[in-house]
């Protein structure tokens, strides 16, 4: 294809600079399409990759430049008629063509991706693979140039062919082998996946920088049916070739195995990250790791990891004492949730709203009042809304364990802030109130009540 495309660096993937990526819908035609007839194409004179015009007629370049020499030409200019020219294959690739001179040769990787997938839509393949030739001279393919090549054969059943043409027409280099192999990511295709690194291992050999390459098998893999053992066992060949994924995979990993309850492999993956790829995790990974032991009743663990992330560099957040006190109460470990909830204060991390009304009823339950005001305290401070059941526990567990004196403290505060108390909860109160003899203190909380 003509014009020479902007130079990329010769490390890493390619990618274009923008945030543009090639529209996996197809785009308007010049003339809207009929809903039931295919859009009408004009069978050009030869084929678009052909060097030369039709000799019978003026060359259109030439017609360009009569017509409108001078005007500036950019690169979205040149986007935006590509997009309208999908009925027109062989005029838009003159126009690109003319436009290249132009523009010095720099078209934008969009331009060419718009190219490539109009010529395959149109079902001009060889032309389309003459301007990917281009496109991989300058380090211009992309995941968004292979997907259009291979929805454009899917779209005219041609899916085989276009496996082998890939093949026999481009010798990938390591950056589209990581591109092949992302794509099979997105897709899922677990056995095309395996494929593709099979063949890449035996053309280009084993290279420890090729880390996207392997972080896309390894992920590819872990979420198929048998996820884990197979990424396990590419990993430890991966290994023994001293060529690893990167902390992509393993945060996916580890997140998988939480979903599976796979303890065993989520283990596994720490192990190896932390000892052989000397990987440190982040607050995000030791996250996972502990709500992986929590939901396997592995509090003690859990716990020893939070003591051990500091030292590593990672510090909790909300998320992380959130998960070890919901499990903690859940399991009624109440000392080391009333620790829990007083070191996540201190350090200014938020207790979510779902364990603080948990952690009320379990020590209201258990007779805790003192670490039930606590966190009632600490909840009616910070959070505003859906506080009326919780307020209305607080008052009659208090009521019940003989904490009369605060049970009316606390009324008359909820009734200020404006949580409704119920009238069973006031009923109650009236009936230990009216033993003590104090039925002047529940008028002074009816009237609250009554005027609030």
């Amino acid at each position: 294809m003509g014009g020479n495309g902007r130079k990329r660096p010769h490390n890493g993937r390619s990618r274009s600079p923008s945030s543009r990526v090639l529209p996996f819908k197809k785009p308007q035609f010049a003339t809207p399409p009929s809903s039931k007839s295919p859009p009408p194409r004009r069978a050009p004179d030869r084929q678009p990759g052909a060097p030369n015009s039709n000799p019978s007629r003026p060359g259109f370049a030439s017609v360009l430049d009569h017509s409108i020499s001078g005007l500036p030409v950019t690169q979205e200019d040149v986007e935006q008629v590509l997009k309208l020219s999908y009925g027109f294959p062989g005029s838009a690739v003159k126009f690109f063509r003319w436009s290249a001179r132009l523009l010095c040769g720099d078209h934008s990787p969009y331009a060419w991706n718009l190219v490539v997938d109009m010529l395959g839509k149109n079902e001009l393949f060889d032309a389309m693979w003459d301007a990917i030739k281009s496109m991989h001279k300058e380090r211009l393919l992309s995941l968004a140039t292979l997907a259009s090549v291979f929805s454009s054969y899917v779209i005219a059943g041609r899916v085989h062919e276009a496996i082998m043409t890939f093949d026999q027409r481009i010798r990938p280099d390591p950056d589209s082998y990581a591109i092949l192999l992302e794509g099979c990511e997105k897709e899922g295709n677990t056995g095309v996946a395996k494929l593709v690194f099979s063949d890449m291992v035996a053309e280009i050999g084993w290279d420890p920088s090729n880390l996207p390459a392997y972080n896309s098998l390894l992920c590819t893999l872990i979420r198929g049916p048998d996820g884990v053992r197979e990424a396990v066992k590419y990993f430890e060949t991966m290994g023994e070739h001293r060529c690893y994924p990167s902390m992509k995979f393993f945060r996916e990993a580890l997140d998988d195995c939480l979903k599976r309850s796979d303890s065993k492999g989520a283990e596994f993956f720490w192990g190896a990250m932390m000892e052989k790829v000397r990987l440190r995790p982040d607050t995000e990974m030791y996250n996972l790791m502990i709500a992986m032991y929590c939901h396997q009743n592995e509090i003690e663990l859990a716990k020893r990891l939070l003591d051990e992330m500091i030292c590593n560099g990672a510090f909790p957040d909300d998320q992380t004492y959130n998960v070890l006190l919901e499990f903690l109460i859940k399991c009624r470990k109440l000392v080391d949730a009333s620790i829990i909830f007083s070191e996540m204060i201190k350090n200014e991390c938020s207790p979510s709203l779902d364990n603080c009304q948990e952690a009320i009823r379990v020590f209201l339950d258990t007779e805790n009042s003192t670490v039930a005001l606590k966190v009632w305290k600490w909840t009616v401070e910070n959070y505003k809304e859906e506080l009326e059941d919780t307020a209305n526990l607080l008052i009659v567990g208090l009521r019940d364990m003989d904490r009369l004196p605060e049970a009316v403290k606390y009324a008359k505060d909820i009734i200020d802030r404006k949580i409704k108390l119920n009238s069973s909860t006031l009923s109650k109160l009236k009936e230990s109130l009216t033993k003590a003899g104090k039925d002047q203190v529940y008028d002074e909380i009816l009237w609250k009540w009554k005027f609030r």
